[in-house]
């Protein structure tokens, strides 16, 4: 699971940084088959980000308050994921991410 932490040790949103609520979300949607329960496939966000996301696939820098590491960690279970984000993506930006993360 990947959640941050203030400098006073309260958790804050992944993406916006706020305090607040912090919600458990799937960084791969249950939408497209991946197994719900895998503890790499939540990230912490508020309430709000989570409304925001909804059932999207976004890329591992949409979360820019993780440190680098998680956001590579992300990237690596994006990798993972990759032939059942292929089947269920409909943002281009994600398709030519993960069609150039193939190259690699």
């Amino acid at each position: 699971m990947f959640f941050v932490k203030n400098e006073k040790g309260e958790y804050i949103c992944a993406r916006c940084g706020c305090g607040g609520k912090i919600t458990k979300d799937h960084f791969i949607p249950k939408s497209c088959g991946m197994t719900v329960n895998e503890e790499g496939n939540y990230v912490g966000i508020c309430e709000k980000c989570n409304r925001e996301k909804g059932d999207d696939i976004v890329l591992p820098s949409w979360y820019s308050f993780l440190p680098r590491g998680q956001q590579e960690e992300l990237r690596r279970y994006l990798r993972y994921a990759r032939s059942y984000v292929l089947q269920k993506c409909k943002d281009e930006e994600v398709e030519k991410y993960l069609r150039e993360m193939k190259r690699e």
